[in-house]
């Protein structure tokens, strides 16, 4: 049976991987009005998220495709909502990770 202390260090270290993981994505503002680029991020069950922006207009600009997600354009984030995205996000603006 392993101590409290390797757990605790486990669990210490989990928490902080996926406060790197989701921290990025909460700092992105939600999407306006526009033709993108937008983060698509879509559910399996709505067909994924490629499917997604193809239903609302749009085209796939993603050099990699991801599992839920991709970066795409040419759809406004309405229609990318209506056609079955569970979350679209506009990217920062550049100067935000400018001093």
């Amino acid at each position: 049976m392993p101590s409290v202390g390797v757990f605790f260090v486990v669990a210490m270290a989990l928490t902080g991987l996926a406060g790197a993981v989701i921290a990025p994505v909460l700092a992105m503002p939600p999407a306006g009005a526009g033709e993108g680029p937008f983060l698509v991020v879509a559910l399996p069950v709505a067909g994924g998220a490629e499917a997604v922006v193809e239903r609302a207009g749009g085209a796939s600009v993603t050099p990699v495709p991801a599992l839920m997600g991709v970066i795409a354009s040419g759809a406004s984030a309405d229609r990318l909502r209506a056609a079955g995205a569970f979350l679209v996000l506009a990217p920062p603006d550049p100067s935000f990770f400018c001093n």
